[in-house]
């Protein structure tokens, strides 16, 4: 004796409204690590520092 057939899956539509449009791409940036530029100026007795200030002042510019 043969199982029946499972019922077809529904077609979903899915429709995404810009609410930007026009204006140009959302850019969002990651943040800055400066938990981990600390910790790495505290076990380097601060010679980390000029690097996360050079870091920091790249960063910026973008």
């Amino acid at each position: 004796m043969p199982y029946p057939q499972p019922p077809p899956v529904p077609l979903v539509n899915v429709v995404q409204h810009n609410a930007n449009r026009g204006t140009g791409p959302i850019v969002v940036r990651p943040a800055f690590p400066h938990g981990l530029h600390l910790v790495l100026s505290l076990i380097t007795c601060g010679m980390w520092l000029p690097i996360w200030l050079i870091h920091y002042l790249i960063s910026g510019n973008r």
